[in-house]
Formats: structure tokens, sequence, C-alpha cells
């Protein structure tokens, strides 16, 4: 018998393989070169593959940059160098990195991508098991990039700038409702911050640390070399707009019970939108509002 392992060292198998890595990159960038329009049509079928052939060959993940794709929520699939050139200056963060947003699942994550959209960013589409390797692997090969999933921040703060919004919330009025936020949110996995963001945007949002979500899912996967983040608890951030009505609205609010309701539905209302409201306070809350329309 012989081991999978040493077949790997095996220099004529590494010969062998390197060689057929070659070929499929050859016969990939002539596809693409050829008819670009049916390259990209078959996109979504050839995407996984190229994506493990860029994760496992340093070679193959060179020349895969001539032919490798960024598909957007449009469908249209650009290469990297037509991406950069149609995000121009639009996309640029306060420190001059070029910032792209993605997201990982077009349908369920579209609230934060409409408000993505409405600002003119591009959001690309990165779906799969390898997507968050992926985004690392590019970063490695675009230093000038960076990558957020549009659900790791409020879209003020997705690509940072110098301007700031004005908060209708002074400190004292923060610490009073921080609190009463706080409070319609179990244990400790919810930070609470306050956001200036606009009055129609929603008063509280869910997002998750990119660096935190992104580790954990490589983490899953397997490799990327970040086993220890797996052990670790969930976390989130709950910002809450600080120029929503809501927000005023808790503050006048005279009873202190009136106070934790509103905060709790709409803590309800945000941990639903992200999938984390389960089991009995689901039933509980879906019950509420059954009982409110009666």
């Amino acid at each position: 018998n012989v081991s999978r392992s040493y077949l790997q060292e095996d220099a004529n198998v590494k010969k062998i393989s390197g060689h057929i890595s070659k070929k499929v990159s050859d016969k990939l960038s002539s596809m693409f070169k050829k008819d670009p329009e049916a390259f990209a049509a078959q996109w979504d079928d050839l995407r996984i593959f190229i994506e493990y052939g860029m994760l496992t060959d340093e070679k193959f993940a060179e020349r895969a940059k001539k032919f490798m794709l960024f598909k957007d929520t449009t469908d249209a699939c650009v290469t990297y160098e037509e991406l950069i050139a149609a995000v121009g200056e639009t996309q640029k963060d306060k420190n001059g990195k070029i910032i792209l947003p993605y997201t990982a699942d077009a349908k369920n994550q579209h609230g934060f991508i409409a408000p993505a959209l409405e600002r003119g960013y591009k959001v690309l589409v990165m779906e799969g098991p390898l997507a968050s390797h992926m985004v690392q692997k590019l970063e490695e090969a675009y230093p000038d990039v960076q990558f957020k999933r549009v659900d790791s921040d409020v879209i003020e703060n997705l690509i940072e700038t110098e301007e700031t919004a004005t908060s209708a919330l002074d400190e004292k009025q923060e610490e009073l409702v921080k609190p009463i936020i706080e409070g319609a949110f179990p244990g400790d996995a919810y930070k609470v911050k306050f956001v200036a963001m606009a009055p129609t945007a929603s008063p509280i949002t869910i997002t998750r640390s990119e660096f935190m979500r992104r580790m954990k899912e490589q983490q899953a996967v397997g490799g990327g070399g970040f086993q220890m983040f797996g052990a670790l608890p969930d976390s989130y951030d709950v910002a809450v707009n600080a120029n929503h009505p809501l927000v005023q609205k808790i503050l006048g609010e005279k009873d202190e019970e009136n106070k934790k309701a509103l905060a709790k539905k709409a803590g309800d209302l945000a941990r639903l939108s992200q999938g984390l409201l389960e089991g009995e306070e689901l039933t509980s809350f879906i019950q509420k509002g059954y009982s409110e329309l009666a």
C-alpha cells in the first residue's frame, strides 16, 4: 500500500500534477480569450473548480488572474482590471484602499445589499464553501483592495470616509438609552453601539465582524490556520440608529415597561431579520404579533 502523503511528496507525482494544472489553466485561458461572453455564461459552473485550483496551486493561481471573473448582483461578470476601473474612486476608503462589498447570499442579505446599491456601490457575489478562503487569497494577491461582506457593518461604516454624519443624541442621551437596548438582547453576545444613520434606515441593525466571521468560516471548512477561532462564541454588533424616531420615542416614554417593550420589539425584529430569533423566543414573538392583530 502507498500512502496518500507519500504520493503527494513524490517528485514525479508533483511533475504530473503541475503539468495537468498548466494544461487546465491554458485551456481555460484559451476559452476566455476565444469567447469572453461564452466563458462568462459558464462562470457559475467553472467557478468552484477555478477557486479550488487557485487555493491549492500557487502557479495556477497566478495564471488564473487572466481569466478569473468577478460576478456582481446584476449577474455581470468582469475581470479584476475591469472591476477596478468600474468602481473608480467611488469605493475608496479614507486610507485609499478600494473596498469591494460582497454577498454570500443575495436573497437573504437583500436588506444590506439595497442600501449599498443606492450609494452606487458594486456588490460582488461570493458564494459557496470556499468564499471566505477566496477573499483572503484575493486580498493577498491584490493588496490595494479589501473585501467586506455587506452584513459586516452598517452602510455608513462599510466604506469609511472622512465625512461624519450628525447624531441626534448627545452622550448623556446615549447613556440613558443604551441599557434599555442592551436589555432587549439575551446574554453577552450582543454589543450595542450608536451610529448616526439616515432617519429612514432601520432603528436597529445587527452585524457581525468581517474578521471573526471569516476566520470561523475558514476554520469550519478547514485550513487557513485559524482553528482557535472555531471555539470562540459568536458575537454580534448591534448598531442603534441614533437618528431614528423610535430612539426618540424610547427616550420620551415615561413608563419604564413601555420603554423596555419598544426596545424588545425592535430588537426581536432585528434578530428575526438575521435568523437569530429562534425556539421559544420566536414562538412568543409570533404569538404576540397575532394577538396584536386580533
